[in-house]
């Protein structure tokens, strides 16, 4: 079978299970297919508006990265 953690926000994959099972009993490892994301503000502005500036600026700074690494040759 597969287990899973119970509570993934308190897991930080240190391997300390591991290490207290028998060898080989059990691996760790992360999902790739989730995501854990947590945002903060300061109030002044709400959560959804600082989530959608920040995804516009990286938006233009991943467009401008990829326009660089055409302009060399790399893309």
């Amino acid at each position: 079978g597969k287990a899973s953690v119970k509570d993934p926000i308190k897991c930080d994959l240190c391997n300390e299970c591991i290490d207290k099972c028998a060898q080989n009993a059990i691996k760790v490892d992360f999902d790739k297919n989730s995501l854990i994301f947590f945002l903060e503000t300061t109030g002044s502005l709400p959560a959804w508006r600082v989530l959608s500036e920040a995804c516009k600026i990286l938006m233009t700074k991943s467009e401008t990265f990829l326009k660089q690494l055409s302009e060399i040759g790399v893309v």
